[in-house]
């Protein structure tokens, strides 16, 4: 990570932060939103950050060809979520490129339909509740 914090600047003066100070913009994020389990892999190297302009929150994804595969669900409150998922929307429609949300929560999912998403469902991450010495009182969700 660069230790450098000097801003940068595009050619219309917007400022742009250095990783650096992004990084540590979305672990404060993930401190504060996260509730998916994927959610800190947005700390990665191979990550890019799209911080909403609307509400307080970000999205972490990779691009492949032309399509933004984003790590999970927006980092950002539940509440906040639609207006989020219509920004990053309207971000990949200007940009040319296809989003996917990749092991999204059931939690959100109608939020992802009201935006006109699909679901695909390809699995479910494994939860355990019940004592971890007991098989008696112990229930799987596979």
């Amino acid at each position: 990570m660069s230790t450098s914090s000097e801003a940068i600047y595009t050619e219309n003066e917007t400022p742009v932060r250095s990783r650096e100070a992004d990084w540590l913009r979305v672990r404060s994020l993930l401190r504060t939103y996260a509730f998916n389990s994927l959610a800190y892999l947005s700390l990665e190297d191979d990550k890019q950050w799209f911080f909403s302009k609307k509400v307080e929150g970000v999205a972490s994804y990779a691009v492949s060809g032309h399509t933004m595969v984003v790590c999970g669900d927006p980092v950002c409150r539940p509440e906040n979520l639609p207006v989020f998922i219509s920004e990053i929307l309207e971000y990949a429609e200007n940009t040319h490129r296809h989003l996917i949300f990749l092991f999204a929560l059931e939690d959100f999912l109608a939020a992802y339909r009201e935006a006109g998403f699909g679901i695909y469902k390809s699995g479910e991450e494994a939860a355990r509740t019940g004592s971890w010495n007991s098989c008696s009182t112990t229930r799987w969700l596979c």
